[in-house]
């Protein structure tokens, strides 16, 4: 019998092979708080779709424009089922998320300070370094 692996065993694969400044690009599969949180102490960048579940108010936390905000997100009470006890525990209680919106979509960005990723058209949403 083969043992069926789901999309958090391949990204625990892939975790290890993410380092600070690597760019990454996902889906919304992958736009919860505890994969931002586990690339956020990685240090990498990313653009995440936001998960469907997930209800963002761009009036509240640091506002950037209309569409574009950096908001805190709230630590779940529930460590998830693939993810270690201590490594949850070790997780902030309010990351910064960035979080804007274009096409019908919005978009998580963590850090965006790689060069890949700045000054060109493809990576608009990641904007210029800070």
């Amino acid at each position: 019998m083969v043992a069926r692996r789901t999309g958090h065993d391949v990204f625990r694969d892939l975790l290890g092979r993410i380092t600070a400044g690597n760019p990454i690009l996902t889906d919304r599969f992958y736009g919860t708080y505890s994969v931002i949180a586990l690339l956020q102490m990685r240090g990498a960048d990313a653009l995440l779709q936001q998960h469907q579940v997930r209800r963002t108010d761009f009036r509240k936390g640091q506002r950037l424009s209309p569409r574009d905000h950096v908001g805190a997100w709230a630590k779940p009470k529930h460590c998830p089922y693939w993810l270690p006890r201590e490594l949850f525990d070790a997780f902030p209680e309010t990351p910064a998320v960035r979080e804007l919106t274009g096409h019908n979509k919005v978009l998580e960005r963590l850090h965006c300070k790689t060069p890949a990723m700045n000054g060109t058209k493809r990576w608009y949403a990641c904007g210029p370094a800070t």
